[in-house]
């Protein structure tokens, strides 16, 4: 075996099993808990033991500094690939904030035609933003604050889109424990309701046109009816 070939069997090791970044702290060790105990022998076995056993301990320790840096290496490739991104068991993608690019759009309507995209949005003044996975440029998500006209005042609405697929973002966490839900036609939604000093804040989600929307608003309106009026407001339905 080369040692081309070594390097690959060594670095193949990550393939079947589990990366410990205290690996490297726990050769090193052993390594020097192994060489003073030769050292203590030396008496007994004489000045030839001490000649092989200085040879091994030399190549003991390129062996050992090899394997503690891939270990290192290795282990902090892993850090890294997790802070950013994390797949599970059905393929889905966990994006973390720090793995996103936010960048705002000014011009949010040529933005949605430029990308083909079929989604539905806040055509009046709005702050919008496009989400990037920071190491692909891929779109992950759109996203909009708004101040909406109802017919009882405004309310401050926060509306995101998710255009990726197979993946889930940190930023919709707040959108996982939705206790209620509520039927519009064929559309079902899911939502939450808190109120917090006369001000009701809710979340909710549902998938129109294949997309999942995200939506986030505030309002003073005890109106049962008002999550319903968001929702038909913004589909246009």
């Amino acid at each position: 075996m080369n040692r081309d070939d070594k390097w690959k069997k060594l670095t193949e090791i990550t393939d079947e099993y589990e990366i410990n970044p205290d690996l490297a702290k726990r050769a090193i060790e052993n390594h020097l808990a192994k060489r003073n105990a030769s050292v203590r022998r030396k008496s007994v076995f004489g000045d030839k033991f001490v000649s092989q056993s200085g040879s091994v301990a030399v190549v003991s320790d390129r062996a050992l500094g090899i394997v503690a840096a891939v270990a290192m290496s290795f282990a902090l490739v892993a850090a890294v690939i997790v802070s950013v991104c994390v797949l599970s068991r059905d393929n889905t993608v966990y994006f973390g904030d720090e793995s996103l690019r936010i960048e705002e759009v000014e011009n949010f309507e040529e933005f949605v035609l430029e990308n083909n995209f079929d989604v539905k949005y806040y055509s009046q003044k709005a702050v919008s933003r496009c989400a990037y996975i920071a190491e692909t440029n891929e779109i992950g998500y759109l996203s909009q604050d708004a101040i909406v006209i109802t017919e009882e005042g405004f309310d401050n609405v926060t509306l995101s889109i998710q255009i990726m697929k197979n993946a889930k973002f940190n930023a919709f966490e707040k959108y996982n424990d939705l206790d209620s839900s509520l039927q519009i036609e064929d559309l079902s939604i899911n939502y939450s309701l808190t109120v917090n000093k006369n001000i009701f804040v809710y979340n909710a989600i549902f998938t129109f046109n294949s997309f999942d929307y995200y939506i986030s608003f505030l309002t003073e309106s005890e109106n049962e009816n008002i999550l319903s009026w968001h929702i038909k407001n913004l589909l246009g339905i």
